[in-house]
């Protein structure tokens, strides 16, 4: 029997998220960087890695069922899952963290079917780096792999981030967390990318919200703008969903600047709605329309 084995995996937080900003008080939302990366993927392409409590509740399962190629490696443990709740400034400049509940997530690391051990291309989602390390010791390939990461963890966890970085084929950061990592406060972008490359990431990508995102490696540096939304509803999960939808197009053999104008424009619809309800159902054609807006800078 043919095994169907996994081309891209998807690791990193699973949570149920309390999203407070001037539209309203949004509960039970899931979240986490796992399913808004999975989200901005196309419908089973891909497989998330994760774990979750014994109260995840059964419509968020299906979520992920719906748009995972397996649920073969969310694991779940007795005790409850991540809990995150954040209220964000009236004009979204901030975000202040009401609560942190890890529950299992600290605790408890995700296993890997075996037919899922060999991927193409792996996404280590924002969370702890030892459960970042635990996955790679795991996987038996030598998949592409973007990584992401929290500020939280460059200031707290900072001997086992380093240890990961080296794995890294693209770091994928945004500027506040580049401040952190590289020490600079004021200087450029570039003038950070330099340091951080030296850490032993191949190439790193720093998001800079409305202001686009910078590349940089060792041979090139560009830069690319953000996606003009209308209207900003919820800026939660922009980052993992900008990494899902680059890693998508990555693995679909699309050069890396038109890599980065997808996974802009998949972030673009997910910043439209709360959670990943802009990421539902979404139409290539809806999102060929909006990659207009980078046709120049393709060509």
């Amino acid at each position: 029997m043919k095994i169907n084995r996994t081309k891209n995996l998807i690791s990193g937080s699973i949570s149920i998220d309390q999203i407070i900003n001037i539209y309203g008080t949004y509960n039970d939302v899931l979240g986490g960087s796992a399913p808004y990366a999975l989200y901005a993927t196309k419908q089973k392409s891909s497989s998330i890695v994760g774990v979750i409590g014994t109260d995840f509740a059964d419509h968020h399962f299906q979520d992920l069922k719906n748009q995972s190629q397996n649920m073969d490696n969310v694991s779940v443990f007795e005790g409850t899952t991540f809990c995150w709740g954040g209220k964000y400034a009236s004009d979204f400049s901030y975000r202040e963290t009401n609560y942190v509940r890890p529950g299992i997530s600290d605790d408890h690391f995700p296993k890997v079917c075996e037919s899922d051990l060999s991927p193409e291309f792996l996404l280590l989602g924002n969370c702890s780096p030892h459960l970042q390390l635990d996955l790679l010791n795991q996987i038996k390939s030598e998949p592409f792999i973007i990584l992401d990461t929290f500020k939280l963890y460059i200031e707290t966890t900072n001997k086992d981030l380093k240890k990961v970085i080296p794995h890294a084929d693209i770091l994928s950061i945004n500027l506040n967390e580049a401040r952190a990592l590289s020490g600079i406060n004021k200087g450029s972008v570039q003038e950070m990318g330099k340091i951080i490359l030296d850490l032993g990431c191949k190439s790193l990508i720093i998001k800079q919200a409305e202001k686009g995102a910078f590349y940089i490696s060792e041979k090139e540096s560009f830069s690319i703008p953000s996606y003009p939304v209308k209207k900003l509803i919820d800026p939660t999960g922009a980052g993992d969903s900008f990494a899902g939808g680059m890693l998508d197009a990555l693995s679909q053999g699309k050069p890396l600047i038109e890599s980065m104008c997808w996974g802009s424009t998949i972030a673009s619809f997910c910043i439209e709605s709360v959670g990943i309800e802009g990421l539902k159902n979404l139409e290539e054609e809806k999102i060929q329309e909006r990659m207009l807006f980078f046709e120049g800078l393709l060509s």
